[in-house]
């Protein structure tokens, strides 16, 4: 197997007082997956954390979190703990959710695998 998918994908979401996930990408190995926001609307974050599915298509998923949620502002990146490749699933995304009630818009990075 060549080396993990651990190059950056860009992701852009506009939420109301909802929900929203990345694109699925392969999972290659146990590493923690990747997420870095480098734009937010003013005072807004979001609460990200694991999922995954064997199919790569949105739906169907399984929280692989663990429990460990992240809070990410403009300017905040982590390495994103789940268990995804150690419960057999092969694609993976991450979960966002905005932490008020309004409109809001982010932007960044992410991948399902860090070096």
């Amino acid at each position: 197997m060549s080396g993990n998918n651990h190059h950056d994908a860009e992701f852009a979401f506009t939420v109301e007082g909802t929900k929203w996930e990345t694109d699925y990408r392969r999972k290659t190995d146990d590493s923690s997956a990747y997420m870095k926001c480098t734009y937010i609307t003013s005072g807004d974050s979001y609460t990200a954390h694991a999922i995954a599915n064997n199919t790569g298509k949105h739906g169907g998923s399984t929280d692989v979190s663990n429990g460990y949620v992240y809070v990410f502002k403009k300017g905040t990146t982590k390495k994103i703990r789940n268990w995804t490749y150690e419960r057999g699933f092969k694609y993976e995304a991450i979960f966002m959710s905005p932490n008020y009630g309004h409109k809001m818009h982010a932007e960044g990075l992410w991948s399902p695998d860090s070096i």
